[in-house]
């Protein structure tokens, strides 16, 4: 994706960490008015692996549902 940026070719808005890649060509600007949330869905199937099941299991007491909007 960056590389099109690099190349004229577009813009894409990308995370703050992006700029750490440091890409010729590209500039990288805040947008400060924008927020913008990802959702994360985690499905286990009936035999998880221990790190998957340990992930979902840390990600549930942070993570927030229509319900409890």
């Amino acid at each position: 994706m960056l590389g099109l940026v690099a190349a004229g070719l577009g813009i894409s808005i990308v995370s703050a960490s992006m700029q750490r890649l440091a890409r010729e060509g590209v500039v990288f600007r805040a947008i400060t008015d924008l927020r913008v949330e990802v959702p994360l869905v985690g499905v286990l199937g009936p035999h998880p692996s221990p790190r998957a099941a340990a992930f979902l299991a840390g990600a549930r007491p942070v993570a927030r549902s229509p319900e409890r909007d």
